[in-house]
């Protein structure tokens, strides 16, 4: 047979290797989905069962409430309120979208402060959904947020968010610091605290469908966030006013390089105001010119002033005879080049006491009990114990340590210059607490601004700081000896302080006229430094208050000329605010030496006797500081929407809002706020306190608070009017103008 012929006889090898190819593929077929199905499942199981998740679940942030700066009163300096981020929707494809860039644009710029051709810039940009517009769109007040939905302009809508607020403005500013629209604490109490205040962010976890909605019962994970604590100061709103008020008025008027006060109470160094110029509006940050807080970080020669811790040194060794006189006007010595010469220069004022040289603020007399008495060794002693070349330790950041020469190593006239405040370079705060040692009673203390931090609305206090002695200083009798030279210079017709006398109070004081350094290190002509520190009342102190003038362009020869306004607006309102008697015209009241001296109980002080804002609750509790007891974390329902109207800030009526599913989750109850007590307060310290707290403000009179409707402490829903009626209050004593004089 031929080969051909065997080839037809085998008609089913073709359909075996065609089922053999099949089968082979089929094979194949079955272990790639095999080992698809081993990676989908094993090799790639979690990362698709993450990315699942997210189709199916939702996670938000919570973020936690930041803690209230209060002052010691209760009234908020700094709290947390709603913002919005206003959005424009530019896509045609949305139903409700901006229709006319151009008028849109017109009509947001006076709102959002941005130019209208930028905003429509940004409203036509091609193949956006949508934009923002920062700056001036993000996080504007409820007020602004109204104002903007009152246009019912298309495709406009908001965004919620949270910020800082500060209620009264450019007020306390770089004692409180700001924290940015970025959520970041900048500058003062708000960066230094930021650990105590800022809290822990919550988290929620959530079962959602295909288009991102809430599933009812799908919380599948709840973290609640824990609010800040809040922090409460020893800052008195009301004497802050009176110092910011003054500042200000001074500002206009002697247009200085720089000014600053501070107010404190002596006995305690609780500091009561502190205020510099040039300053700013914590809620518009964006225009300080100045970051340093004047009132603990300026260094100068503070000039004059100084010789009262001279005198109190001298006083203190025994080396100062107040009747004992000497030859004013210039001390030669071979030590010496150039001679000391007294500030009204070669005339002097002939042979005069050594009470009258520190009362005409003597160069020549403050040497001689200085230099020649104490001497360098005794000098250096004193100004370390006074507090001077380091810190005092206030609990603000940025404090400046001041420089005092080595008085073993300088030129015996650079000794001899510190001892009436030259070649010495001080802070505020340092004279401050080295002045207040001086006529406390001998004890220096330490100055500070923090009260308590506490979660107020619980009344948990977390920590309650009180009153710090440093050292003894001098002896109480020294005291009491300093106190009546300090008298001497307000009271006396040759004294250097005539122009800072308050009308039926004994005022203590010593002026300040300083010539500044320039560059080269020689004094510069025509730039003076003018300064002035007194207290009231002379037998018992309970106000310290210090004013400094940098360099005013009014023209003026004494500190008289441009302090003596700053100090008598200050020291004047202060008293009667706090209800200190007058002391029978400037009659030595009844009493000699202080309470501290003498051993007795202090005068009631109702700012010092004031309890923290905690104590004001029934049934406090105090906790460790890590906050292991505090019972939980603190409720969702958030109170304190401040500032006024004025100064774009939240309203009370915008206080409103339905529960969040975090609130749901938690079974959280509607906002209630807590009802301030406004009593005693003028109207728009009360129309602050009711705004900050989210209620209504329904007044009757004029004058100060004196009845309220609801009750302090009462628990109301947000956006209750508040009714409250006022009268005038009693005239204050002392109205006549003190007799003007001019300081050395």
């Amino acid at each position: 047979m031929r080969p051909a012929d065997r080839t037809r006889g085998a008609p089913g090898a073709g359909i075996v290797r065609r089922g053999l190819l099949l089968a082979g593929g089929i094979v194949l077929l079955f272990l790639a989905v095999l080992g698809r199905l081993f990676y989908l499942q094993v090799l790639s199981a979690e990362p698709l069962v993450a990315r699942a998740a997210v189709q199916w679940q939702a996670k938000e942030t919570l973020p936690a409430k930041r803690g209230t700066i209060y002052d010691r009163n209760g009234t908020p300096l700094a709290v947390d309120g709603p913002a919005y981020d206003v959005i424009a929707v530019v896509s045609p494809r949305a139903p409700d979208h901006v229709v006319d860039p151009a008028q849109t644009a017109a009509a947001l710029a006076p709102h959002l402060g941005m130019p209208a051709a930028r905003l429509e810039a940004l409203l036509r940009q091609p193949g956006r959904y949508q934009v923002e517009f920062r700056p001036g769109g993000w996080k504007i007040s409820p007020e602004t947020k109204a104002a903007i939905e009152a246009l019912h302009l298309p495709g406009i809508v908001f965004v919620e968010d949270r910020r800082r607020y500060y209620p009264f403005g450019a007020f306390l500013a770089h004692t409180l610091g700001y924290v940015d629209k970025e959520g970041e604490a900048r500058m003062g109490l708000e960066a230094a605290l930021d650990d105590v205040l800022a809290g822990r962010d919550g988290t929620l976890k959530l079962l959602v469908d295909g288009n991102r909605r809430f599933l009812p019962g799908g919380v599948q994970d709840y973290v609640p966030p824990v609010d800040g604590k809040d922090v409460v100061l020893t800052i008195d709103q009301t004497i802050q006013t009176f110092v910011e008020d003054a500042l200000e008025a001074a500002e206009k008027q002697v247009r200085a390089k720089h000014l600053l006060a501070v107010v404190a109470n002596p006995k305690t160094l609780e500091v009561y105001a502190l205020a510099s110029r040039p300053h700013f509006d914590p809620n518009d940050y964006t225009r300080i010119t100045n970051y340093l807080n004047l009132p603990v970080a300026f260094e100068f020669e503070p000039g004059s002033t100084f010789k009262t811790i001279t005198l109190a040194a001298a006083i203190n060794e025994g080396v100062y005879n107040p009747d004992e006189t000497y030859q004013a006007g210039v001390y030669r010595s071979k030590e010496i080049r150039p001679p000391i010469r007294d500030w009204n220069d070669v005339r002097g004022w002939g042979t005069i006491s050594f009470r009258d040289a520190f009362v005409r603020s003597s160069n020549v007399g403050m040497t001689i009990l200085g230099y020649e008495r104490l001497g360098r060794e005794r000098l250096a002693r004193y100004y370390e114990a006074f507090g001077f070349g380091a810190r005092t330790g206030i609990d603000l950041p940025g404090e400046a340590a001041g420089r005092v020469p080595d008085l073993r190593l300088v030129p015996p006239r650079d000794v001899a210059s510190t001892t009436f405040g030259q070649r010495i370079a001080v802070t505020p705060i340092q004279m401050v607490a080295a002045v207040s040692a001086a006529i406390n009673g001998g004890t220096l203390m330490r100055p500070y601004v923090v009260r308590s931090i506490e979660r107020r609305d619980e009344g948990i206090v977390y920590e309650a700081r009180e009153p710090t002695a440093v050292r003894r200083v001098i002896s109480p009798e020294a005291s009491a000896r300093v106190r009546e030279a300090m008298a001497a210079v307000v009271e006396s017709p040759v004294g250097t302080g005539r122009a800072f006398a308050i009308p039926g109070y004994r005022i203590g004081g010593k002026t300040g006229t300083a010539q500044k350094l320039g560059p080269d290190g020689t004094y510069r002509d025509g730039a003076y430094i003018y300064s002035f520190i007194g207290f009231a009342p002379l037998d018992d102190p309970a106000v310290l208050v210090y004013v400094v003038v940098d360099e005013p362009e009014l023209p003026a020869t004494s500190s008289g000329e441009v302090v003596a306004p700053i100090f008598k607006a200050i020291m004047s309102q202060t008293l009667a605010y706090l209800d200190i008697p007058p002391e029978g015209g400037g009659r030595r009241s009844a009493g000699g030496g202080s309470a501290a001296e003498n051993g007795d109980a202090p005068a009631p002080d109702r700012l010092r006797d004031a309890p923290p804002a905690g104590e004001k609750r029934a049934a406090e509790k105090v906790v460790p500081a890590d906050g292991a007891a505090a019972g939980g974390a603190p409720p969702a329902a958030e109170q304190g929407v401040p500032p006024a109207a004025d100064r774009g800030v939240p309203s009370a009526g915008e206080v409103e809002r339905s529960a969040t599913p975090a609130e749901e989750a938690n079974g959280d109850a509607p906002w209630t706020v807590s009802v301030p007590d406004v009593r005693g307060r003028s109207k728009k310290e009360a129309a602050a306190l009711l705004q900050a707290a989210g209620l209504e403000a329904d007044f009757d009179g004029t004058g100060y608070a004196v009845a309220q409707d609801p009750a302090p402490g009462s628990r109301v829903a947000a956006g209750t009017a508040v009714r409250v009626r006022f009268e005038p209050p009693a005239p204050p004593p002392g109205a006549s103008e003190a007799p003007s004089g001019s300081g050395g």
